[in-house]
């Protein structure tokens, strides 16, 4: 029986963060959490896969645009040229937003389940953080385990899984 996915992500990636959510705050009053987020893994933009360490994104989330709020929106500026954002965004002529995918906070369980499922689809980007700049409300470290399905030609949208670690 197929696994049942729960969307709790919503993630655009944005040539510059900063222009786009000041842009939010000053026509929607919507305030955005900032992290710098550092993680090593394997990317691949083609059919070859490569690790890299160190990968630096620009993260920016709110948690209260949608009428749920566990839904959250992000938006991501890469900043390492290694990143397959980056890769996306060279086939443009002019770099413009675009969705980087919809993704799903998951148990150790589903995110083995919904894995096991997803084999057929090849993986943009399987990572581990190791280090956010904005910690947990009692200051604690976030560390996550992240892989990325290029789905968007079967379901719209690339879908990412994200575990606690």
């Amino acid at each position: 029986m197929a696994q049942k996915i729960k969307i709790s992500q919503v993630a655009i990636c944005v040539p510059d963060q900063t222009f786009v959510t000041e842009n939010l705050k000053k026509h929607f009053n919507l305030d955005f959490y900032q992290d710098e987020l550092k993680m090593d893994g394997n990317f691949s933009a083609s059919q070859n896969s490569v690790y890299f360490t160190g990968i630096q994104l620009a993260l920016s989330f709110n948690h209260n645009i949608f009428s749920s709020e566990k839904i959250e929106l992000e938006f991501i500026t890469s900043r390492d040229t290694k990143h397959w954002h980056l890769e996306m965004m060279k086939n443009m002529e002019v770099p413009v937003p675009f969705l980087s995918h919809l993704g799903m906070y998951c148990s150790d369980k589903e995110y083995k389940d919904i894995c096991f499922e997803m084999l057929h689809y090849q993986i943009l980007q399987s990572t581990k953080s190791h280090s956010h700049s904005n910690k947990r409300a009692d200051g604690s470290e976030r560390h996550y385990e992240d892989i990325i399905f290029n789905t968007h030609r079967h379901f719209g949208f690339n879908l990412k899984l994200t575990r606690k670690i």
